[in-house]
């Protein structure tokens, strides 16, 4: 199949374009006009397919909710806005309702599903500053552990692949590294850290 566009995201600016799909997959871009084509989108865009690592929900559910149904249902609408994979992502919570919510995703992973794909969990806190938390609920907001955080990527099944700490609370950055160690990619975020305490972690 060929379709074209006259605003095709190509090198981080849109051009006009014309783009072979065989399989799902783009094999080959050619100038604009270049051969008759199955799909004239004229000036509509045409994008790269949205890669969300960070969202906590749609269609009426939240990652935290832990509902099977509802994971399913928000992984089959939202390729319409776009999204070709995806990081489902938690909220503070107390630790009974992240293991239920990193272990309801684990399941749908395992039994399967339609839509986009799910690629791993993003673990947003509840390793956080107090005075950033911003929405999370200042009652869950817990010290950073690796035994703890052990059991949360057990129930994961080893699909937390994000998280979100605050690495001024962080002691030793015992946490930091042991995600590190373990394919975990660490993001700073909710933090009053100095620069100096940034870059020590």
């Amino acid at each position: 199949m060929i379709i074209q566009s006259k605003k095709v995201w190509i090198a981080g600016q849109f051009i006009p374009a014309q783009l072979e799909v065989a399989e799902g997959k783009i094999t080959a871009v050619r100038e604009y006009g270049e051969r008759s084509v199955d799909q004239d989108y004229g000036t509509k865009r045409i994008v790269p397919g949205f890669i969300d690592v960070h969202t906590h929900g749609a269609y009426g559910y939240d990652t935290n909710d832990g509902e099977p149904e509802g994971l399913r249902n928000w992984m089959k609408h939202i390729p319409e806005e776009g999204v070709t994979s995806i990081l489902p992502t938690t909220v503070t919570q107390m630790p009974d309702v992240l293991e239920k919510a990193v272990a309801n995703v684990a399941l749908v992973v395992e039994e399967g599903y339609e839509g986009t794909e799910i690629l791993g969990i993003h673990f947003e806190g509840p390793y956080l500053d107090m005075d950033y938390k911003g929405a999370q609920p200042p009652e869950a907001i817990a010290q950073a552990a690796v035994d703890q955080f052990r059991r949360y990527q057990e129930a994961a099944k080893g699909l937390i692949k994000y998280i979100t700490l605050a690495p001024e609370h962080d002691v030793d950055f015992a946490l930091t590294k042991y995600c590190k160690e373990t394919g975990v990619v660490v993001s700073m975020g909710h933090s009053s850290a100095t620069y100096e305490q940034a870059l020590m972690g």
